[in-house]
């Protein structure tokens, strides 16, 4: 073998670790923006579980819709508590869109909020109060969806 074809071989050898050194930089920055992605949707997840708490609208709308249900309001007109109605399933239909795209993670949203929206729908669209108060179920498929899922 000359030293001309041991310069090919050795350069092909090194343009072969080169490539894999390109492709194993290429697989760990993939896996990190990965990680990253998987982190934000945690992040998103939680601080829109979060907001059950610490939204002043939602927390106002329940406040309503409770001391409402507690007098017997709600059930002999919920039409007068339509707007809060709306308020709180558009929160939770906000979730099961979020979810069904991907964009939530559903292991923690349903940890974090699960049980808490099936109690909430029992209460306010199983119960017929929803549709009684004029609301379209049809618009809240997603929501609808979501809680058969996790009941």
């Amino acid at each position: 073998m000359s030293s001309a074809d041991i310069a090919s071989w050795a350069q092909a050898f090194a343009a072969l670790v080169g490539l894999l050194f390109v492709w194993y930089q290429i697989r760990q920055a993939t896996g990190q923006a990965r990680d990253a992605l998987q982190q934000d949707r945690v992040a998103k997840t939680i601080e829109a579980c979060d907001r059950y708490d610490s939204d002043p609208l939602i927390d106002a709308a329940l406040r309503k819709l409770s001391k409402d249900s507690s007098s017997g309001k709600l059930k002999k007109n919920p039409a007068s508590d339509k707007i809060e109605l709306v308020t709180v399933m558009n929160y939770f239909d906000g979730i099961a869109i979020c979810l069904r795209e991907s964009v939530f993670d559903e292991a923690i949203a349903k940890e974090q909020i699960g049980e808490i929206m099936i109690v909430h729908y029992r209460d306010l669209v199983s119960s017929g109060i929803a549709v009684q108060a004029g609301i379209k179920m049809t618009d809240y498929a997603n929501l609808t969806a979501l809680v058969e899922k996790w009941q």
